[in-house]
């Protein structure tokens, strides 16, 4: 065979694969872009807890702090370890971003390996659709905003995907001869076995993708078999999840258990019942419907270009409204179809499209599951991911590999590329610079060691491994405030009595308004309600400021925008947070006075008439200046009494402050009627940023 003829043959064996690798490269190179162009993510999330959760496990701190990220203090380590490592390493951020982008980037890959499995290999343009496919999975709002970012739902995806596309790939394999031979049976416990151990490893990292196991446990009877098959094929997916759970998470619960008495700490201690945390369990409520209506509309919810509708950021998908309009149109022609059709033909529409039906089955009832677990789209990303196969591939079914699908899916895109760009691109955008986290720490803080107590939502631990590794670390005043008689507070008076007069505050400026001088005492002095509670109090005199690089912008671009202007943002420093020394409290404090007294069990009536607003409830009573407040982790409320105007009201996050009358009102014998219905949307007035002031702090 001559040259000429030989490259012909390889050039037309090799199609496919050359088209493979164009796509990877595609894909890569789609999600290196948009990261350089969306920039740095400083999220509030990784400045609390994802840069000092794997510093905690390397630097073996379980017992040294508590409570230091308050809630997120204690999740899986291992997912954060990578970026850690890359920042320890004081690679460039876009180095970092890069890296992460690059891993990201595989969950499009595993989207268009889904759709080669459910696009019939007889489809006109086949590549084309599962091109499709990819882009309708990528322009997506969440997805978009983690890409290249610290946070690891997009990382955790990426088993929950493979899991999926290996047991898809089976199910559309071989189809005639399903579980007939010992062969096809060995190897379809061999495939459950993995997508358990695969799913297993996802959950482990993140609990919340436990949704995705149960709901892929319908597959199994995706193949006609007998129910020993289906009995063998289901303890082989339960072994396989078992014991990949065990792997990546056994290490750190059997820690957290010898360490707290709670393998998931501080999760599900309502069960386990830790001494060091309040008996609840932990359940974020904000996004989860309060009713069957509410669940029904949220796809065309969806479409609202407003934050707190499904997901904290400004991100509107068209995607939702699509998939349904399409599941039900395509349905109704299936319905037709089998009523018209001869039996070989029915068979033939029914093998065709048993995998179709089946992933689309799994979609819908994980989506059930996680309207009614969590309702939170960062949670749900393997699914948002699945939609971009799922809505081809009923395109395909419904009107066939025409000019007529093309238009579509050119439609859908069209619109979702518009949603896309009034989409919040990032949480919190920054410029890129040097390094991650540009950090100048004073002499003082990073040659001494410290006990530094923070009193706000935000624990800023990300300044940790600045600061001197003798020192300890403890959130009192957060998200499930700490007292001297609460869970957890005897942990936090042992630490005080181990550093005797080395304790420090450690408050984040950025969320305090009007925090730029850090040597105005009635600004530093203004969280002395929470360290009340362990006798201490604020000495303005002694304070120290830790300067942050953050060259933050909330315009799109700013990503290119810093690569263009690097030399402009090199002293771009702005004060980052404030630490002062805590003393002994000096005069009687206002937390045992009768007005707190009278406000404790004001607070106390109003939780039991609003049960499920203000959850859990009997939390601990904080002081912000001169405001009194119980934080209510579960529902993400504040519930907040101001003396000055004699005005109780609560706010709950990123919605309006509702007010609650005055504090006579609920002494007398029938408690006012209150609203105690979920309020979403964008605060408004005067009385919403006196809630957003309290919730923030």
């Amino acid at each position: 065979m001559r040259p000429a003829e030989k490259f012909l043959l390889l050039r037309r064996n090799d199609t496919s694969i050359i088209q493979w690798i164009l796509l990877t490269i595609f894909c890569i190179a789609g999600a290196i872009l948009w990261t350089w162009f969306a920039g740095k993510d400083l999220n509030w999330d990784s400045r609390n807890y994802h840069f000092y959760a794997a510093y905690q496990w390397t630097e073996n701190r379980l017992s040294k702090d508590f409570m230091a990220a308050s809630l997120q203090s204690y999740f899986n380590p291992l997912g954060y370890l990578p970026f850690y490592w890359m920042v320890r390493a004081n690679l460039h951020s876009l180095v970092i971003g890069t890296v992460l982008a690059v891993i990201h980037a595989i969950n499009l890959l595993l989207v268009a390996a889904i759709a080669s499995s459910l696009i019939p290999s007889t489809a006109k343009w086949r590549f084309t659709w599962i091109v499709l496919s990819v882009l309708v999975a990528a322009i997506n709002p969440v997805f978009a905003t983690e890409v290249g970012s610290t946070f690891i739902d997009i990382t955790t995806s990426i088993f929950v995907l493979a899991a999926y596309a290996l047991c898809i790939r089976w199910l559309t394999s071989t189809e005639a001869a399903a579980g007939r031979t010992r062969h096809e049976c060995l190897v379809g416990l061999k495939t459950w076995t993995i997508a358990g151990l695969i799913l297993g490893i996802a959950c482990g990292l993140k609990l919340t993708n436990a949704i995705y196991a149960v709901a892929l446990w319908l597959a199994i009877f995706g193949k006609r078999s007998s129910l020993s098959r289906y009995i063998h094929r289901t303890l082989c997916y339960a072994a396989g999840g078992i014991v990949g759970f065990v792997i990546i998470n056994g290490c750190w619960a059997w820690h957290l258990y010898q360490e707290f008495g709670n393998p998931v700490f501080p999760l599900a201690n309502a069960f386990f019942k830790s001494p060091d945390f309040q008996a609840f369990n932990i359940k974020d409520t904000r996004f989860i419907p309060e009713s069957f209506f509410e669940a029904l509309v949220l796809p065309v919810r969806a479409l609202i270009p407003e934050p707190n509708i499904y997901v904290e950021v400004w991100a509107p998908d068209v995607r939702f409204c699509a998939l349904f309009a399409l599941l039900v149109c395509t349905a109704i022609k299936f319905a037709w179809n089998l009523t018209r059709s001869l039996e070989s033909e029915r068979t033939v529409a029914r093998t065709e499209s048993r995998a179709i039906i089946l992933l689309m089955s799994i979609w819908i009832l994980s989506y059930v599951l996680w309207l009614y677990t969590s309702g939170n789209a960062r949670y749900f990303i393997p699914s948002l991911l699945m939609m971009g196969p799922l809505i081809v591939a009923l395109s395909l079914r419904l009107v066939g590999a025409h000019r007529f699908a093309i238009y579509i899916l050119a439609f859908l895109l069209f619109w979702q590329v518009a949603f896309e760009s009034v989409s919040q691109h990032r949480w919190s955008p920054s410029g890129w610079t040097n390094a991650w986290f540009e950090v100048r720490v004073p002499k003082k803080l990073a040659g001494t060691p410290y006990l530094y107590l923070s009193p706000t939502i935000q624990t800023a631990t990300y300044l940790v491994p600045f600061l001197h590794p003798g020192s300890a670390f403890s959130n009192i005043g957060g998200q499930v405030p700490i007292a001297r008689n609460s869970p957890g507070g005897k942990r936090v008076e042992t630490m005080i009595r181990k550093y005797g007069r080395h304790i420090r505050s450690l408050i984040p400026i950025n969320p305090i308004k009007g925090m730029g001088d850090v040597k105005n005492a009635s600004l530093v002095r203004s969280f002395d309600g929470i360290y009340e509670r362990f006798g201490l109090q604020t000495d303005p005199a002694s304070c120290e400021t830790i300067e942050v690089m953050d060259s933050a912008g909330a315009e799109p671009g700013v990503g290119f925008k810093s690569l263009m202007h690097a030399a402009e943002n090199d002293d771009s420093y702005i004060p980052g947070a404030v630490s002062c020394i805590l003393v002994p409290r000096s005069g009687p404090g206002e937390l045992d006075s009768d007005l707190a007294r009278r406000i404790d069990r004001i607070f106390d009536r109003i939780e039991k008439t609003c049960p499920r607003r203000f959850s859990p409830a009997a939390m601990v009573t904080k002081k912000f200046r001169s405001t009194w407040a119980r934080s209510y982790f579960n529902s993400a409320t504040t519930l907040f009494y101001t003396p000055e105007n004699d005005e109780l009201a609560y706010a709950v996050l990123g919605g309006a402050t509702i007010n609650m009358g005055k504090l006579n009102d609920w002494e007398g014998r029938d408690p006012p009627h209150v609203d105690c219905s979920v309020k979403k949307g964008f605060p408004s007035g005067p009385e919403a940023s006196r809630g957003a002031r309290v919730l923030g702090h």
